[in-house]
């Protein structure tokens, strides 16, 4: 395309002026576009009637052409077309025209309002990533200190101090009567007999009571038990004398008799977290009551 809006690079063998332009003046890939060829004037047209021609045109991979008319009355060529690459295009020969091959210039659809056909550089991020997360976890931990420091001042280190320690009871109490259900529930499926249920039993009942009194009584007897002070009413001691009874018995023993001693377990269990947690007995003395032992 010249400076002045003309088509650059038509050349028809004396046939059509040097006028040409196109319509619009910058035509750009993918866009339609108009060239518009005055014939010279001495130059024969190759017919007398206006001729509009939309069907059997050339075309190829760089331009289609869509139509073209001759105008008589002006003495005109307009060859309507789209164009698929930027750059100096050849308009294939147009048998109705008689004209050889033009050429029109198309533009770049970059090009277009001055943009650049070079990419621009990424921008730089408006933080180092993970940037925001460590906001978002800094400002919780900040709530969640500012809401432990609030507590601690408004109840005091002994509330704190309680409220631990009613959850590791808690816990405490789900660990052993969940060791205890399992073996009822060996017991009952035949994965286990009723001997090794009981030693099952008396090892659960053990740990609960090491743990919840943070003493070690791996190596008690049920006299041991008894000869503790601590344990002085004999609840404990019937429990681990009914253990003992029903793993050394030579008699044949029931599974009944292993579910009656993990009842009275799991109920000795029981009042010893309600005494500590619900009624806040939260001391270093067992639970005052007695459990009843079991004759095998």
């Amino acid at each position: 395309m010249n400076e002045d809006g003309t088509a650059g690079g038509i050349t028809a063998g004396g046939v059509v002026s040097e006028g040409a332009f196109l319509i619009p003046q910058t035509v750009f890939v993918g866009d339609e576009g108009r060239l518009v060829v005055p014939y010279l004037e001495n130059a024969p047209l190759g017919t007398n009637t206006h001729v509009v021609v939309t069907s059997g045109l050339p075309f190829n991979d760089d331009i289609i052409v869509k139509r073209v008319e001759i105008d008589v009355a002006s003495r005109q060529l307009l060859i309507d077309f789209a164009a698929f690459r930027p750059g100096v295009v050849a308009i294939p020969p147009i048998p109705a025209a008689g004209l050889p091959p033009l050429t029109v210039s198309i533009a770049s659809i970059l090009e277009r309002d001055g943009y650049s056909t070079t990419l621009s550089p990424p921008e730089k991020p408006l933080a180092a990533p993970g940037t925001f997360a460590l906001i978002i976890g800094g400002t919780a931990a900040l709530i969640a200190l500012a809401a432990l420091v609030g507590l601690s001042v408004s109840y005091g280190p002994r509330h704190f101090q309680r409220l631990f320690e009613k959850m590791r009871l808690r816990f405490l109490r789900y660990k052993a009567k969940r060791a205890i259900f399992a073996a009822e529930n060996a017991l009952a499926s035949g994965r286990v007999g009723t001997k090794e249920g009981a030693a099952a039993v008396s090892e659960a009942f053990r740990w609960f009571l090491g743990a919840i009194y943070r003493k070690d009584y791996a190596s008690y007897s049920a006299e041991d038990f008894l000869a503790d002070g601590m344990f002085s009413d004999g609840a404990v001691y019937h429990i681990f004398a009914d253990c003992d009874r029903l793993k050394f018995s030579p008699a044949r023993i029931g599974q009944e008799a292993v579910n009656a001693v993990a009842g009275e377990t799991l109920s000795y269990i029981e009042r010893v977290v309600y005494e500590r947690v619900v009624k806040g007995s939260v001391d270093e003395s067992p639970v005052a009551g007695s459990a009843k032992g079991f004759a095998a």
